[in-house]
């Protein structure tokens, strides 16, 4: 692999953590963008056609694993959104000055609904597990009842602060999520007693050597989680 292409992806990758992009998006749009390098053996980007990318988003449609299996509807759009993701990063820092990838579309993923639901009494069972007697038992609870009310993601509760939760109105605000977007989520009403229950009697006590701490959830030294 050339240096100088590896000093792009390098500088892509830069750019990514600039746009706040999870460390696994990065990680993956790098690996799909060195296979898709070696996939199509050109010498330089500015080389890049839209018909080599068409002749590349071909051979993924073509694959077959050992067992005669095709690459999933996912893993396509993945691989395509990787390309268009570096080309956008490559007009973007001048590199090339017309986009091949900029009329891409991925395909349609195909409507489906999650195959593995929980029951009322499985929810109920995991939510029960934290000791209620402890004050981490007690914050435990609390995570679980505002993952099952709002179905927001581990790292989105984690950078959480305690001026997120407006409990008054029954809100969550959770701040760059998914995309970098900012959004806001109802609270269920026992989210909001175990939110209420936490920040009033738990968190103090968690906190009372680092009341500069500004996290929502925190562990007994008062530190964010991760």
């Amino acid at each position: 692999m050339p240096d100088d292409f590896n000093d792009l992806i390098f500088r892509f990758k830069e750019r990514l953590q600039v746009l706040n992009r999870s460390p696994a998006t990065i990680d993956a749009y790098c690996w799909h963008i060195k296979t898709f390098w070696h996939a199509i053996s050109v010498d330089n980007v500015k080389m890049i056609t839209r018909e080599t990318i068409d002749a590349y988003i071909a051979t993924l449609h073509d694959h077959r694993d050992s067992n005669g299996k095709p690459y999933s509807v996912v893993t396509i759009c993945l691989r395509i959104r990787s390309v268009k993701r570096f080309f956008e990063f490559l007009e973007f820092a001048k590199v090339v000055f017309i986009n091949p990838a900029e009329f891409i579309r991925e395909p349609k993923k195909e409507s489906r609904l999650p195959k593995d639901i929980l029951t009322k009494k499985e929810a109920s069972a995991i939510l029960d597990q934290p000791n209620l007697g402890t004050l981490t038992g007690i914050r435990d609870r609390t995570i679980l009842e505002v993952f099952y009310s709002t179905g927001i993601r581990i790292r989105e509760l984690c950078i959480l602060t305690i001026y997120d939760a407006d409990l008054k109105d029954g809100l969550l605000r959770v701040n760059k999520g998914k995309g970098s977007k900012d959004r806001v989520i109802p609270l269920g009403r026992h989210a909001i007693k175990f939110l209420r229950e936490y920040i009033t009697k738990v968190r103090p006590r968690f906190t009372k050597n680092n009341r500069k701490a500004r996290n929502l959830f925190v562990g007994q030294c008062g530190k964010p989680l991760d």
